[in-house]
């Protein structure tokens, strides 16, 4: 979609707001990062991220402020409103992974061995998704493109005009 040019601080500051969702889902890829050598410097780049991700303060304080001063601010390009939008989609999936399987599930069936393996699946899947959703992002805003994940550009089309 072409909404006028995006210049070089659009595209860097439209690929960068990716490295919130890859913070968030970061815990769900320990396992893969310990056994694949190749993914521990994406990890030393991704942790510092954690800080405003892990704390529960911290992940409504970056939540107001991309609503207030970033997604709602018509002075702000609709390239950087349309990635910020959706990279927070992105990151609310991810909660909401965790509320199903991890808090909802896990109390109930945490003490099976057939589970915690099923567990590990389910959160090597996560990092995963969410790792190439972001790393196809990051490289389409890079080039200046619009990044369009299917369902999930729709819904970021409808809240950012």
């Amino acid at each position: 979609m072409w909404r006028g040019a995006n210049g070089p601080t659009d595209r860097v500051f439209a690929s960068l707001v990716y490295l919130l969702p890859l913070a968030t889902a970061l815990g769900y890829g320990e396992s893969l990062i310990e056994q694949f050598a190749f993914l521990q410097p994406l990890a030393l780049v991704i942790a510092p991220f954690t800080v405003f991700t892990d704390n529960p303060f911290g992940s409504i304080l970056v939540f107001i402020l991309l609503i207030a001063f970033v997604i709602n601010n018509p002075k702000v390009s609709h390239f950087i409103r349309y990635n910020v939008m959706q990279a927070f989609l992105l990151m609310v999936i991810v909660w909401l992974l965790n509320l199903l399987f991890f808090r909802f599930f896990g109390q109930i069936l945490g003490s099976f061995d057939a589970f915690r393996m099923f567990i590990q699946v389910i959160s090597n899947t996560i990092f995963l998704g969410i790792f190439g959703a972001c790393g196809f992002s990051i490289f389409q805003s890079a080039v200046g493109r619009y990044a369009e994940i299917p369902a999930l550009s729709d819904v970021v089309y409808t809240q950012v005009r």
